[in-house]
């Protein structure tokens, strides 16, 4: 626990057999100990007060710092697995779209609102498709938080919240620790992970915390070779095995300083690069369905080096200070993250050559004379965000029958994107030919509709830039919430919340091609559209909640809620369908509705949550391609509704001093609930939502022996996972070129297994995660034209030691 102020907790109890985790009660020496074992309590932050997890009407999951350790959790898809309700949608590292509940529109969106939000200690850092995935180093819990949480939580918070949350600096006592893993990929290659941390208490009032890691995950894809789609060069100067290496290093820097017995000050300053030699993904098959025959098991083809760089840091400072009356809390963080990726585009290119050829209207922007080589995409995208949190808590009062927070909440986040493609087969084809007609009718046609506000350049020089855009972004969002409870009686308790809220946005897009230097240029450059769009909304969220306490252990509740994401502006070419009637796209809405409880059995040794849903999704923000086929034009519609039906349940059982068992399983029915038309677009009804599994199960078991082997307790664990069905895309509205319809993604079986010895002062561990090296489909990527398939690490052999020092 951090020292943080305890802010109370709802229907305080003297129970201490509440939790998701189980842990084993360790203290004093190895020799000392009583092995006895027991579901710990674990306090949670979800509800913005500290609180006991099995005291507040939420379906959350929650891991503490003991379990991330033990379970060897470093990265989301570490433990998203275990969590009921939640799926993702991998493409590389730093590239993830998480969903809870179902509630995804597109597996690929490129400017879409998230679904759901992920936050980072008091920050929201979500980024819609390339979520950050902090190194999972010294972080006192992660919670996930199931159903939408507009009103405490805000914007894309809209089916379930992620919170990261790190351990603070503790100024009681002296502690350090360092660890080591040496890995091994069956059929790929080896990787290392090393961190540390050490906390030093100044004084009885002060303390600092540093942590700091590098981690190489080993790659296990190979790139093999074969020829060009043209049939015209190989790519066997790219030929290389194991490809897909990826590098995390960083760091994390605390002070915590509590000037009186009433206020604690807390400043962190984080930082993490990632480093990847690639997608980490297989070729699957080709943009007309077909198999492209040179790719196997754990390879792909790629005709150039692809890498990615991901780079972030946050600065956070946390006010927190009991008033006598309530508990203030004021927090303030920026964070700032840079990234960049350049990819193979030979195959995107080359199909949709060949597919403007085969249209009997040809847009030869798309005709690079046949085969095309050293076909490439490189993005650029720079994010600054700053956050402004103030919230006051009613203190912890067992006589008084109601407890209230109101809050204020200030966001500015401002996006920069520049994307540019290219090839060398561009100058002299027919594409380059028809890009300088393109400036030829801008410069000299009065009505030319392509507007870009300044003279066209022209002629244009030679150049291997097919395609360039920027896009520019700025989005202000204020706030003001609260959320009240009010006890009937001992055991009764009504909730009652709301959020209003105020958005605004300015966009800019430039669309060009042709590109002279190193970056845009209006004055020398092609431009096909240089359009701003400005958007402003406000509304309200409601939430009312009803619980009943059966008696100490035992709870029953029903929530009423709503999540939202933003609506904005459409940019782009102006000769588009979406720069006249659809300039602008409203928020759209999750509605839900839950049943759950929260109950104990067996004096308190088996516990059992669970919760039933029935959502509404309103106004869905779908992202369209414009249907004339000369213009390649994306942009955002409020249209269809969905509706999404499902259950969550888990358990923990400790039957007795050695054995803790455990498990969840979900269920999420998610489809169109409506047929309707926009356009020349038609959503039909019972359509799935794609990236979810229809089902969702995990079981683990953990034995801890009853006698010393050097000092230490030994221990065994296996977690199993089943990760169900789903389909890659919305039938009919993904917004790719050459895309194909809904591609199934395959259900999958994980085991890991791991078997250790802990002792007071150090603890090692071997595990082999995924015992019998299943290929998971975590997602089917149709970005480029070429399917490309992510899967799940192969099997994984690794040793594990950690030495503390007191």
């Amino acid at each position: 626990m951090s020292n943080n102020l305890d802010t109370g907790s709802l229907f305080p109890s003297p129970r201490k057999t509440l939790a998701v985790a189980v842990s084993a009660a360790v203290s004093g020496s190895v020799a000392a100990q009583e092995h006895q074992q027991y579901i710990e309590e674990v306090l949670v932050t979800a509800t913005k007060r500290e609180a006991s997890l099995q005291d507040i009407p939420v379906a959350v999951t929650a891991f503490g710092t003991e379990e991330i350790e033990k379970r060897g959790f470093d990265s989301f898809q570490d433990y998203a697995k275990y969590v009921p309700g939640l799926s993702f949608g991998k493409r590389e590292p730093g590239g993830t779209s998480i969903v809870f509940r179902g509630v995804a529109s597109s597996g690929l969106q490129y400017g879409a609102r998230a679904s759901s939000c992920v936050y980072l200690d008091e920050q929201p850092i979500t980024a819609s498709g390339r979520n950050p995935d902090p190194r999972l180093v010294d972080v006192e819990r992660l919670e996930a938080l199931r159903g939408p949480q507009g009103t405490l939580y805000g914007d894309s918070c809209q089916s379930g919240t992620l919170r990261i949350i790190t351990n603070k600096p503790n100024p009681t006592e002296f502690d350090s620790w360092v660890e080591g893993t040496g890995s091994l990929i069956d059929g790929g290659d080896a990787g290392y992970d090393f961190s540390g941390m050490v906390n030093v208490p100044l004084g009885d009032k002060f303390a600092v915390r540093m942590t700091g890691f590098r981690a190489e995950e080993a790659g296990f894809i190979d790139n093999v070779l074969s020829t060009s789609p043209g049939g015209t060069y190989d790519n066997s100067e790219f030929v290389e095995d194991d490809v897909n290496s990826t590098t995390y290093t960083g760091g994390r820097a605390a002070a915590s300083w509590t000037p009186t017995d009433s206020i604690v000050v807390d400043a962190t300053a984080m930082f993490q690069e990632t480093d990847g030699d690639g997608n980490g993904d297989m070729s699957r098959g080709l943009a007309d369905g077909s198999f492209d025959s040179a790719a196997g098991d754990l390879e792909q083809v790629r005709f150039n080096d692809e890498n990615i760089n991901d780079q972030w840091y946050q600065l956070g400072l946390t006010i927190t200070a009991n008033t006598g009356w309530g508990d203030l809390v004021v927090t303030g963080a920026y964070f700032n993250r840079d990234t960049k990726y350049h990819m193979d585009a030979v195959d995107y290119q080359f199909f949709n050559f060949q597919e403007a050829v085969d249209r009997t209207v040809t847009p030869l922007i798309y005709d690079f004379g046949g085969d095309v080589r050293n076909g490439f995409a490189i993005n650029n995208l720079d994010t600054e965000s700053w956050t402004i949190e103030t919230r006051l808590t009613t203190p912890s009062d067992p006589s008084s029958r109601w407890q209230g927070l109101v809050g204020f909440f200030f966001n500015r986040t401002n996006n920069f994107t520049f994307f540019q493609s290219g090839n060398d087969s561009l100058p002299g084809s027919n594409a380059a030919l028809y890009l300088n007609y393109l400036a030829y009718y801008i410069r000299y046609d009065a009505n030319a509709p392509l507007f870009r506000g300044t003279d066209q350049a022209f002629p244009l020089g030679p150049t291997n830039n097919w395609y360039w855009a920027t896009y520019d972004s700025s989005l202000d969002t204020v706030a003001v919430f609260g959320e009240f409870n009010f006890d009937f009686t001992d055991n009764f308790r009504i909730t009652a919340g709301g959020r209003w809220y105020r958005l605004e946005e300015d966009r800019r897009s430039r669309l060009g091609g042709m590109m002279q230097g190193s970056f845009p240029n209006l004055a020398t450059d092609l431009v096909l559209s240089d359009v701003p769009a400005e958007s402003a909304e406000s509304g309200f969220l409601p939430k009312a909640g009803i619980e009943y306490r059966v008696n100490d252990d035992d709870m029953v509740y029903f929530t009423y809620s709503q999540g939202f994401r933003a609506g904005g502006g459409n940019t782009g070419r102006r000769d588009s369908i979406f720069a006249h009637a659809n300039r602008t796209y409203t928020s759209d809405i999750l509605i839900n509705h839950e049943f759950g409880a929260k109950t104990a059995w067996l004096d308190g040794r088996l516990q059992i949550n669970a919760a039933a849903y029935i959502m509404k999704w309103k106004d869905i923000q779908i992202q369209l391609e414009d249907p004339d086929p000369v213009i390649f034009q994306l942009g955002f519609v409020n249209f269809p509704q969905a509706k999404i039906k499902g259950f969550e349940a888990e358990f923990v059982y400790v039957p007795d001093e050695a054995w803790q068992l455990g498990g969840s399983v979900s269920y999420n029915d998610a489809y169109i609930s409506k047929t309707e038309t926009f356009g020349a677009f038609t959503a039909v009804n019972g359509t799935p939502l794609p990236i979810t599994p229809d089902w969702k199960a995990g079981l683990w078991a953990e034995y801890t022996f009853q006698t010393e082997l050097w000092g230490a307790i030994p221990f065994a664990r296996f977690d199993y996972s089943y990760t169900g069905e789903s389909v890659n895309s919305l039938g009919g509205f993904e917004a790719v070129v050459g895309g194909v319809p809904p591609t199934s993604q395959d259900p999958y079986h994980i085991g890991d297994f791991r078997v250790g010895l802990d002792a007071d002062m150090w603890s090692a561990t071997f595990f082999v995660d995924n015992v019998w090296d299943e290929r998971g489909e975590q997602f089917i990527s149709n970005r480029w034209a070429v399917q490309r398939m992510s899967i799940n690490t192969p099997r994984t052999f690794g040793l594990t030691f950690r030495m503390r020092f007191k």
